[in-house]
């Protein structure tokens, strides 16, 4: 991405290290008493994996640190979204689920049962990554999770592994710019909640919680005097843990 910038030199930004991976995280939890709260309330993870995708049956623990029994399995990353249409999800589990695509919660049946299909409403999704979210208990020795989808034009099947992904971190880094330099992030959802950091050791780091990815954002540089240095006309999408980097292609960055 080339940009004229303040006052004559040409400045690229792009993406050195992406927070981006493939794979879902995977945080085992357990409880004690009574039924599983309900939003891991009260509870810390006791194991964390990388999962490639969301389709186990479990005839023992789960992890070597988890019990077989009385535990909770949470799923959480993006999945890619190619094909713009409607979608319908499903869940295979026994006892209890809730799933979770952005901010819409499309299933949810936390009880005890046996195992069967969980269908979701058909939802309408953009090219692009989307938030997911799937909370899963089980009470007793033999388990069961898989998650899948009915794509537009009717194909149904567990969701493949090239489809799932997480991010890093909460932060982004940019660097490559001198102390003092002022970062501006503007959200093209929510022009209000714009984001800054200043350069510290030649490092700019901005916070972008979980629930705010992937934020895409257009990307303003000021300089010292606080000045236009930079000014990019194409919004960046980021993730948690991209490092981007400030490159100069000729004239004075200072």
């Amino acid at each position: 991405m080339l940009l004229k910038v303040y006052p004559v030199s040409l400045v690229t930004i792009r993406l050195a290290k992406p927070g981006l991976l493939n794979g879902v995280k995977t945080r085992f939890y357990i409880w004690d008493n009574g039924n599983p709260p309900k939003g891991l309330n009260g509870l810390h993870p006791l194991a964390e994996v990388i999962s490639p995708r969301i389709d186990f049956m479990w005839f023992e623990k789960p992890h070597e640190k988890i019990t077989s029994e009385k535990f909770i399995a949470e799923f959480k990353g993006f999945i890619k979204i190619d094909v713009p249409g409607v979608y319908r999800f499903y869940v295979v589990s026994d006892n209890g689920v809730i799933f979770s695509v952005g901010d819409k919660t499309l299933i949810d049946t936390w009880s005890s049962q046996e195992s069967r299909i969980h269908s979701s409403p058909e939802i309408r999704l953009n090219k692009g990554f989307k938030r997911i979210i799937l909370l899963y208990y089980n009470r007793a020795r033999h388990s069961e999770v898989r998650l899948g989808w009915v794509k537009p034009g009717g194909r149904v099947e567990v969701i493949p592994d090239d489809r799932y992904y997480f991010s890093i971190g909460e932060h982004v880094f940019i660097t490559g710019l001198p102390d003092g330099y002022v970062v501006r992030m503007l959200p093209l959802k929510d022009a209000s909640s714009e984001k800054t950091c200043v350069s510290l050791m030649n490092i700019c780091m901005v916070e972008v919680p979980w629930k705010e990815q992937p934020l895409e954002a257009y990307v303003s540089i000021y300089n010292r005097e606080g000045k236009v240095f930079a000014r990019f006309s194409e919004p960046l999408v980021f993730f948690g843990g991209d490092e981007y980097i400030v490159e100069y292609l000729g004239g004075n960055q200072h």
